[in-house]
């Protein structure tokens, strides 16, 4: 069983609304360096506000000095090596094709997971 222990800490800001994208973001960077995530919120908060328009994630990116690998070609295997890595993986997924949700078969609705452990005896990622 492979288990990275990440918790979900953007349930205590006081924001209206933390997104499916920037939840999982915040809780991997407050995982590596505590409180980077509330900042990575913040600044997306204010960004969004006041900003220009233009997807910001690059010049947050390089303030708060992370680096992340992005592929649009994922397998199982890949997540698994990160997983044993220590890495946390963010996997895009349609929620029209997840069987458990309200929109499963119904409308395409885009959302971020965050994958941050492997059961091996049921094959499955949590």
């Amino acid at each position: 069983m492979i288990n990275i222990d990440i918790i979900n800490t953007t349930n205590r800001h006081n924001l209206d609304k933390v997104s499916c994208y920037e939840r999982p973001v915040s809780d991997i960077l407050n995982y590596y360096a505590p409180m980077a995530g509330d900042l990575y919120i913040i600044m997306r908060k204010i960004l969004g506000l006041y900003g220009d328009g233009q997807d910001n994630s690059i010049s947050i990116k390089d303030i708060l000095s992370f680096n992340c690998n992005s592929t649009r070609h994922i397998s199982k295997g890949y997540i698994i090596n990160q997983l044993l890595k220590g890495n946390p993986v963010i996997v895009a997924v349609n929620l029209k094709e997840i069987f458990f949700t309200k929109y499963y078969k119904t409308k395409d609705w885009p959302h971020w997971m965050l994958i941050k452990g492997y059961d091996e005896y049921t094959d499955n990622f949590c």
